[in-house]
């Protein structure tokens, strides 16, 4: 295994899914590692391709796959010394199996985290805020399969959608009020969590008074478990 000079892994990071996205990530790996200095934070390899095709159009639309872009990126970060490798996306994990199959390091699947993660507390159903996308294939509740746990999704999936695009726009504004307006039709549906299934929501506030659970934060928490074995901050 490849480590850095301190014995711990590298972190190799699939990344512009969307690019402000990844910065969110690699922001809450910072942020969730128990570190008193520079040296002791995660050494991370980022290939933050934004060129990789749109995930919705190659789902809903037949559209180029992203799958050929996605495997390049996963070899090129094991092949400069990756140890663990993951995709910074939700959505994006309809393509997991064919990244994960391409190389020899690890892939930790981010949807499969969460609801492991939800499993272990007494949720009886969870709202969902993803695409349109992650809806039509099931992502959520193929993971959900079997947990006993029902999955709620917006009444409003057009809204939510423009909501993400108005931000990758820079809009925040105004996606933010698309977003709100979307997600109170879950929290309305009185779930006991709600999973903020796209990346671009992570860095939003969450203003309600039920839980959010964030697959970033749990995919952070597993890295930094995986590569350093060491206690997060909390």
């Amino acid at each position: 295994m490849v480590t850095d000079s301190s014995g711990d892994g590298i972190l190799g990071i699939i990344g512009g899914l969307g690019p402000a996205a990844t910065v969110n990530f690699m922001a809450e790996i910072i942020e969730q590692t128990p570190a008193t200095s520079d040296q002791e934070h995660l050494e991370t390899i980022v290939y933050n391709d934004p060129k990789i095709p749109d995930r919705q159009d190659a789902i809903l639309r037949s559209g180029k796959s992203p799958a050929p872009r996605l495997v390049r990126n996963a070899k090129t970060l094991e092949d400069d010394g990756a140890d663990l490798i993951v995709i910074a996306s939700n959505t994006t994990h309809h393509y997991h199996g064919d990244v994960a199959d391409a190389v020899s390091v690890p892939v930790p699947n981010m949807i499969e985290l969460t609801a492991a993660n939800i499993a272990t507390t007494d949720a009886e159903s969870v709202g969902v805020l993803t695409t349109n996308s992650a809806i039509e294939i099931d992502l959520f509740d193929r993971a959900f399969d079997g947990t006993g746990i029902d999955i709620v999704y917006p009444d409003e999936i057009d809204r939510l959608m423009d909501a993400i695009y108005t931000i990758k726009r820079g809009d925040e504004k105004r996606g933010r009020e698309l977003y709100d307006s979307a997600a109170k039709t879950v929290v309305d549906a009185d779930v006991d969590a709600v999973i903020l299934g796209c990346t671009e929501f992570s860095a939003l506030p969450w203003p309600y008074a039920v839980d959010a659970v964030d697959p970033v934060v749990i995919l952070a928490r597993y890295c930094i478990d995986a590569i350093k074995g060491a206690e997060r901050t909390e």
